[in-house]
């Protein structure tokens, strides 16, 4: 648990939830990694609340969050080699799977690498301009090791909780990103859309193929997957996933590292997934069409 006394933390990714990560350590002075000079964003929630992200010069830091999308980690992280030898530890906040082995793999190359850690969130953020960001859900925020170990835990960054088992909650909200993301994607909807009967039949089906997927696979997952994701809908209605907030704004989605992670790892180990194919194949197509969203509901 944090201690209270001073942490020196970078961010590298500062869009909606860097921006978020940043204000909950404000007191800490955060920087931004990756940036020769400083970041201002602007941070709705009760009030407007100014930051200022000083440039990270390569000085020694106790923790490196890295918030860009999964596909940006190498890339992002590569130019900054010269200076992990200063960090303790890198802590990823994203979601989908697979971009952790790998940067596991380049870490182990570098001379003197930092420790990996992982990190999930529940909360919620998105971006309403490049410099304004709105937090959208309050929520919980663990944190794990990406290898197990037996030395002691380091102060974890302020808000966030450490777990043993993270791994294990990262192939939950895998399980769950599998059904809502890409459907929210396919249909330019909210997360509560889903739940009408216009979208419901899909997504059901999408949850019982993506829970014996899992099965197949032996990862674990939610112990109700299809009560899990309608719970999740439900509490999100008025949300916008992460990746429709991606398509939106015409940046590259996370999708490879959802759908596409889940496909490819289906595919090599001879598991039927027909739902996910064939809705990976529709993404492809609808992702090439001019973005559009269902209006608010009333007072929202």
């Amino acid at each position: 648990m944090y201690t209270g006394a001073m942490m020196t933390i970078a961010i590298l990714g500062a869009g909606a939830i860097g921006t978020l990560m940043a204000y909950h350590w404000r007191q800490l002075h955060p920087m931004i990694a990756g940036a020769d000079q400083p970041v201002m964003r602007q941070l709705q929630h009760q009030r407007s609340t100014s930051l200022t992200l000083p440039a990270w010069q390569g000085h020694e830091l106790d923790w490196l969050v890295v918030c860009t999308k999964a596909s940006a980690t190498l890339p992002a992280l590569q130019p900054l080699a010269p200076h992990l030898a200063n960090v303790k530890h890198i802590a990823l906040l994203q979601n989908g799977m697979g971009q952790q082995h790998a940067l596991q793999q380049w870490l182990d190359q570098q001379p003197k690498a930092p420790q990996l850690w992982v990190a999930s969130t529940t909360e919620g953020a998105y971006r309403r301009s490049p410099s304004e960001v709105v937090y959208a859900g309050q929520g919980d925020t663990v944190i794990g090791p990406w290898r197990s170990t037996s030395e002691p835990w380091p102060p974890l960054p302020p808000r966030w909780q450490g777990v043993e088992d993270i791994q294990q909650r990262l192939f939950h909200k895998l399980a769950i990103n599998a059904v809502i993301n890409p459907l929210t994607a396919l249909h330019r909807c909210r997360n509560g859309k889903l739940l009408t009967p216009a979208h419901r039949p899909q997504l059901l089906a999408l949850c019982g193929e993506v829970s014996a997927t899992f099965a197949a696979l032996q990862w674990p997952q939610p112990a109700e997957l299809t009560a899990t994701v309608i719970k999740v809908a439900e509490a999100t209605a008025y949300n916008q996933s992460s990746t429709l907030q991606d398509l939106l704004a015409n940046r590259p989605t996370e999708l490879d590292y959802i759908t596409g992670f889940i496909l490819s790892q289906a595919q090599q180990n001879s598991v039927s997934t027909p739902l996910q194919q064939a809705l990976a194949q529709q993404l492809k197509l609808k992702l090439k069409l001019k973005p559009s969203i269902d209006p608010p509901a009333p007072g929202r």
